[in-house]
């Protein structure tokens, strides 16, 4: 894991405009629906190892909330172990090019190393699954909540989570009670997105699909590289046309460049050629869009088609 997996690029200078509370019993930086306006959905959003105080993540959560009216829930998933966002410049490092970041590369190592040991001893897949399977299930189960469709969005670390959501284990469901009174068994979110998903096992993880899944692909990703990007198309796609569930890899035209955006200017990058995806929530759209541009342009009746920006990738990876 200690390599350059998340982008190197900036930390943003906007201010978030949510607000930090206790929800369902983990600390949670909150983004509402504009004032007055009923929110359609909850996106939850999984974050990647700079964890849920990143000023970058949370401007991303305003979006959402802001562009496709959703509650968004940003909780802290990783124990009080996040990484310091000055650890940017240690990532940047194992791929700089140079006598300097060669004499310097021990050090980085042993700084990298220093901060990912005890994030993983915190962060086993037990640990995390005891913290974020409650919070969902809660969600499914609170009155304000409760009719509402939920998506998850992950990136990176938060992307295996994805993955794991996406499964839909029978033991990970939730029942709940329906609007006529009966009891109902649903699956802990209805619909999920992920970009540059880290630690996945392929083919087995792409394997265990179930749920609708909206994947963001990338031409240079040392974490999931076009070989296991090609590995897991060809599976979302047979689940499609054999099974009929709901899926799609998206893979822009363009280079988005993750792992070295940090050539490009936040305006160069932002006028990348824009990618579309659809995230699906039975026989309605959830748009779980994460992006910074995102905007509603079609509806047809239940059915509701959302643009996404590669600022999406800029936002949600410093």
């Amino acid at each position: 894991m200690i390599q350059q997996c998340c982008a190197a690029g900036e930390i943003h200078t906007g201010t978030p405009s949510g607000r930090v509370d206790k929800v369902h019993g983990l600390d949670c930086y909150i983004a509402s629906p504009p004032a007055g306006t009923e929110p359609e959905g909850v996106v939850v959003i999984l974050p990647d190892v700079f964890g849920w105080e990143l000023v970058n993540t949370r401007i991303l959560a305003d979006a959402y909330a802001a562009k496709g009216n959703y509650l968004v829930y940003l909780p802290e998933l990783q124990d009080g172990m996040a990484f310091d966002p000055s650890l940017l410049t240690s990532l940047a490092n194992l791929e700089a090019s140079g006598l300097t970041a060669l004499l310097s590369r021990a050090y980085h190592l042993a700084r990298l190393a220093s901060w990912w040991i005890p994030f993983a001893r915190a962060n086993t897949d037990a640990a995390v699954r005891a913290r974020l399977h409650p919070f969902l299930a809660a969600i499914r189960t609170h009155p304000a909540t409760g009719r509402l469709p939920v998506a998850a969005a992950g990136f990176c670390w938060g992307g295996y989570w994805c993955f794991q959501l996406a499964a839909d284990a029978a033991a990970d469901r939730v029942e709940v009670e329906s609007e006529s009174g009966k009891r109902q068994v649903l699956s802990l979110v209805d619909a999920v997105f992920t970009a540059h998903p880290a630690n996945m096992r392929v083919p087995e993880d792409v394997e265990a699909v179930r749920l609708p899944l909206s994947v963001a692909a990338a031409a240079i990703d040392k974490m999931f590289p076009k070989e296991d990007v090609d590995v897991a198309r060809a599976i979302l796609e047979r689940k499609v046309r054999e099974e009929g569930q709901r899926h799609e890899v998206v893979w822009p035209e363009k280079d988005l460049l993750l792992l070295r955006q940090s050539s490009l200017t936040n305006e160069a990058f932002h006028r990348l050629t824009p990618i579309n995806f659809r995230v699906f929530h039975e026989d309605q759209f959830l748009g779980a869009a994460p992006a910074i541009s995102l905007s509603l342009h079609e509806t047809l009746g239940d059915v509701f088609e959302l643009s996404a920006t590669a600022d999406q990738f800029d936002m949600a990876h410093p």
